[in-house]
């Protein structure tokens, strides 16, 4: 019984003090997606899963030992202090059901394992979704750094078109165009016209076809 008292308190002990700093750490990186946060987030992880198993490990032993009746019988020191011949090779029929205490003893820390264990499976969940929404963030800043590079590259491209007109029109080239006084105004106004007009339309189709979510 003391063994069983000792490594239950050990465990409820280590439950205890790992889950406010869980819950501290997912209360940061529900705030910030910084790398040491992120990183924080990844031990706490690794810390309640080895905490997970341990209890589990226990749990399992427990359960194990209570499904043999033999088992628990043995465990009954006082009567095989009284009667050690009942105990010698064999456990006497009339005696292997007799283990009411040692059963309720069992199934008392088996209740304290399971609670520890259900408390660790509410932190699980919590962290679960804590990256979840961790996620969704970094997919949300992701859309919207490609949104911005969507939006350079669709200027630069248009602007290439009015570079290239400014490139055809530079050329030293008789066309007998160059003496006309308004045409650079006009070819300016087009290209500043048209520029803007062709870059929405590409981002409003872009966004039509579904490439880009916002």
């Amino acid at each position: 019984e003391a063994i069983l008292t000792a490594v239950a308190a050990l465990l409820e002990d280590e439950f205890h003090e790992l889950r406010p700093r869980v819950k501290d750490s997912i209360y940061s990186v529900l705030k910030t997606t910084s790398g040491v946060v992120l990183e924080t987030l990844r031990t706490k992880d690794a810390e309640l899963s080895q905490l997970e198993r341990r209890v589990n490990a226990n749990r399992h032993a427990l359960t194990e030992l209570m499904s043999s009746d033999q088992d628990m019988a043995f465990m009954s020191l006082t009567k095989q202090h009284e009667w050690p011949e009942l105990f010698s090779i064999e456990i006497a029929d009339h005696l292997e059901n007799e283990h009411e205490e040692v059963e309720l003893l069992l199934e008392t820390y088996l209740q304290m394992l399971d609670g520890i264990y259900a408390g660790l499976r509410d932190l699980r969940d919590d962290l679960t979704a804590a990256r979840a929404s961790t996620t969704l963030r970094l997919s949300q800043a992701q859309n919207k750094l490609l949104s911005v590079d969507l939006l350079v590259s669709s200027v630069t491209a248009v602007s290439s078109l009015g570079a290239l007109v400014a490139a055809v029109f530079g050329m030293n080239l008789s066309s007998g165009k160059e003496n006309r006084v308004n045409l650079f105004w006009i070819v300016l106004g087009v290209v500043v016209g048209v520029a803007p007009v062709l870059t929405g339309s590409l981002l409003a189709y872009i966004r039509s076809r579904g490439l880009v979510i916002t």
